[in-house]
């Protein structure tokens, strides 16, 4: 019965999550979300619970905002203003989590595991945080490139490969090269801006 509870109650958190990055004004990043956890599994096909739920809730402040600060914070030019961003953005959808993990009554071993985790997922840092920041950069290319570079155009788009392709793995690295672009010319820029072309 208490294994029952503990089902029921992850099952609930993971609606919750999901619920919340839905209402993003970004409209894959739900799909992103799940990508990200299916990147996990596959880099480390035994991640724990911890890992599994902060990868789902990696982006979770996402789904707190406005259209308008969404923009902002994608417009950053330079690195260390787009540092910065990730940073913050990390730092907020920590809290959430942590607060969303409280409510549903996890101890805070778990919970603060899974706060360090998200609080890493751009930044990387250890074992755990590399293969969350991998699974980030594979989610992204895989569901968030083409929307993307629609968005923000070529030059912008370049950019946006360089740093989350620099970011990753060796093993993510050569993953990367076996994802299913959403169309070939995704696949063509991908493999150029990476081979220097």
């Amino acid at each position: 019965m208490k294994n029952d509870n503990l089902k029921s109650k992850i099952n609930r958190l993971k609606n919750e999550i999901q619920d919340i990055i839905s209402r993003s004004p970004v409209k894959t990043d739900l799909e992103h979300a799940i990508s990200t956890r299916k990147w996990v599994l596959r880099l480390k096909p035994n991640a724990d619970l911890v890992l599994q739920i902060a990868a789902l809730a990696h982006d979770i402040e996402r789904g707190l905002q406005k259209a308008e600060s969404q923009k902002s914070i994608n417009r950053k030019e330079n690195f260390r203003n787009y540092y910065r961003c990730n940073e913050i953005h990390s730092q907020k959808s920590a809290k959430i989590i942590v607060n969303i993990l409280e409510k549903y009554q996890f101890n805070k071993n778990f919970i603060a595991k899974v706060k360090r985790l998200v609080l890493r997922h751009e930044f990387g840092g250890d074992k755990e945080s590399n293969i969350l920041m991998d699974a980030d950069s594979l989610s992204f290319f895989e569901r968030n490139f083409d929307g993307y570079l629609k968005k923000y155009g070529q030059k912008k788009a370049e950019k946006k490969i360089k740093f989350m392709y620099s970011r990753m793995s060796e093993k993510a690295k050569k993953l990367s090269f076996k994802i299913k672009f959403q169309n070939t010319g995704l696949k063509k820029l991908f493999a150029e801006v990476i081979n220097g072309k």
